[in-house]
């Protein structure tokens, strides 16, 4: 800093003070500039303005100031009133690293790594660590294509249908359930799900499954939540399918029931491979395609998700009101939306993804799709995926309410190749009532979809309709 530019400087107003780098500059300069001291002294400052923002200087002399150009500010900034990092002010976090960088000092190249790039490292390290604690490997060893006896998808119903289930959690594990169906014979291989997703850019279906288990309730628990995602990151395509979660469907090993209660029979009787991959079978034989991996989340995580972004909006086309909505003690509250867009918290978002008095369970599947891509949209509109902070919330909030066989770095790397997916670009199917019969045996509410519905549904998920 020269004394034309120290000069201009107090012309404009600066001072000889700590408040920043430019200012500690200044009162530099002028502790060894004579010239450039009295100038300071006699336009801008009493003798007592002196004493207080130059309390250790002297006015330079031709023995005291050193002939030689003085080093930079940084090096040589050492006043013998300690000057701390609150005083000096700067302007910005880069203006702390750069501070300290030019001191030339260890604790300078410290504080770059704790600062810069020990943070995001950690952010790292705690994604995936999230990410890994939600990880079930697959119990089974598994193949590519389905089994010839699950090619199908007709609904081939037993002579004499079975009554509902019902399923005790007190039953032992080594017991059979006197209600079941004789199970397959043991000759009979059992379906297997596929678990290979193969390279990122190649299509990936995923089973998304929601819990209707309450926050301390022990498992077993059922899946009211039935969805099926195709995602082609090479066409940024994402396609939901639906499934009404009292579809009557075989469940391998153990015969024909609700579809929603596949879960729960997987857990009560040990089912191998776990609960979660006998649904994740079950929905592969059903649709006739290859399910590659499930998500399986309850209504704790799904809450501490979407209160983890910060809430979603949803714009909601009819007024709703239920003043019998089942809450999560087991009474009974008032649930109330009024049309138009509404933002939500988890707990708004969750009650709005589970009533259905007001009119059906198809209505309310199409509600959990509507907020599925809410959630896409915030995600997208706060770049989250972008942001590791963000991610990591997302991700912490997630660990403990999520189960899913996608492996930690599949996941990951699948969430980062769709982030910029738009969610009005996203397509919704559902299993609907046009679609459906009601009745099975003793069961009036079963749901059996009507021939060629299904094959219809699963070929418009696979590929994009024009």
């Amino acid at each position: 800093m020269g004394c034309d530019e120290v000069r201009r400087l107090l012309d404009q107003g600066f001072q000889p003070n700590r408040q920043t780098t430019t200012n500690v500059g200044i009162g530099f300069h002028i502790a060894r500039c004579p010239k450039c001291y009295d100038y300071y002294n006699t336009h801008f400052a009493t003798k007592k303005n002196l004493e207080e923002t130059l309390p250790t200087y002297q006015r330079p002399t031709a023995s005291n100031v050193s002939r030689e150009e003085p080093t930079p500010l940084a090096a040589t900034l050492t006043l013998e009133e300690p000057v701390s990092r609150e005083e000096i002010r700067l302007p910005s976090m880069w203006g702390h690293i750069l501070w300290y960088l030019g001191m030339g000092t260890l604790g300078g190249l410290l504080l770059l790594v704790l600062l810069v790039i020990l943070p995001p490292i950690i952010s790292v390290f705690n994604i995936y660590d999230n990410v890994q604690a939600m990880y079930v490997p697959p119990a089974t060893a598994t193949s590519t294509t389905i089994p010839p006896q699950i090619a199908s998808t007709q609904i081939i119903l037993p002579t004499a249908a079975p009554s509902p289930l019902s399923l005790e959690p007190t039953v032992q594990p080594s017991q059979k359930p006197t209600m079941l169906p004789t199970p397959l014979p043991s000759n009979t291989p059992t379906p297997q799900p596929v678990i290979q997703m193969g390279q990122s850019n190649e299509p990936v279906t995923i089973l998304l499954l929601g819990s209707d288990r309450r926050p301390g309730e022990p498992e077993p628990s059922r899946t009211d939540a039935v969805i099926v995602a195709h995602i082609d990151p090479q066409r940024q395509r994402v396609a939901l399918l639906s499934i009404p979660r009292d579809l009557w469907a075989e469940i391998p090993g153990y015969g024909y029931t609700r579809i929603n209660a596949a879960n729960a029979l997987g857990t009560t009787y040990n089912a191998p491979g776990g609960s979660r991959e006998l649904v994740q079978t079950t929905v592969s034989q059903l649709l006739g395609i290859p399910i590659d991996h499930y998500v399986y989340i309850d209504f704790e995580g799904f809450t501490g998700a979407i209160d983890a972004i910060g809430g979603i909006t949803v714009s909601v086309p009819k007024e709703l009101y239920d003043p019998q909505f089942p809450a999560m003690d087991y009474s009974y509250m008032t649930a109330h939306f009024l049309p138009g867009p509404q933002r939500m918290n988890g707990t708004q978002a969750l009650i709005y993804s589970r009533i259905r008095h007001t009119d059906n369970d198809f209505a309310r599947m199409r509600r959990q799709q509507q907020v599925l891509v809410a959630i896409l949209a915030e995600l997208r509109g706060q770049q989250t995926l972008d942001t590791l902070e963000q991610t990591e919330a997302l991700s912490t909030a997630l660990r403990n309410y999520v189960e899913t066989n996608l492996p930690p770095d599949k996941l990951i790397e699948l969430a980062w190749s769709m982030r910029n997916t738009s969610p009005e670009s996203v397509e919704l199917y559902v299993l609907d009532e046009t679609m459906i019969t009601f009745g099975v045996g003793g069961d009036r509410w079963a749901i059996v979809a009507r021939p060629g519905m299904l094959e219809s549904l699963v070929d418009r998920l696979q590929e994009p309709q024009h």
